[in-house]
């Protein structure tokens, strides 16, 4: 069950100005969530009243368990991630090896309520570490404290 108010999805991904995405794919026999090479263009907002186009400065392959889970549990997002990418840890492993490319996995909590905690435990965490450089932890209140009585 998916409940509105919570926000909870995890991503790994891969940054560099000479990432290829395509040879990563193919590498790790994953299909990414999102990816670009350095020089794709995009259109995006050059001021607040006009586009333009510009040009990808690197390159990047990300996976995301958002979309994918359909539960509001984060270990439930966690685990995806894992499941997914823990099989490809040697093949992850060489790529760590290029400390060209910055590898990370971010986990991403959004909630209404003032105050949010996270558990994570230590055996997820440590898959997690095994499989990146950084783990990034956001959490986002939507939500105000009230001062009314």
């Amino acid at each position: 069950m998916v409940d509105k108010s919570i926000i909870n999805y995890v991503r790994f991904g891969m940054q560099s100005s000479e990432l290829l995405p395509n040879m990563i794919t193919e590498e790790l026999e994953i299909q990414p969530t999102r990816s670009y090479a350095r020089g794709d263009e995009y259109v995006t907002h050059t001021s607040k009243t006009e586009k333009g186009v510009r040009k990808r400065e690197s390159g990047v392959w990300q996976v995301s368990s958002k979309g994918t889970v359909q539960t509001d549990n984060l270990q439930d997002h966690i685990g995806y991630i894992i499941d997914l990418l823990h099989p490809k840890q040697a093949e992850i492993r060489t790529i760590l090896s290029n400390p060209e490319v910055y590898v990370d996995v971010c986990i991403w909590v959004e909630s209404d309520e003032p105050v949010h905690s996270i558990m994570l435990p230590s055996k997820s965490v440590s898959l997690l570490a095994a499989l990146c450089r950084d783990i990034n932890i956001s959490v986002i209140s939507r939500g105000g404290i009230s001062t009314d009585k």
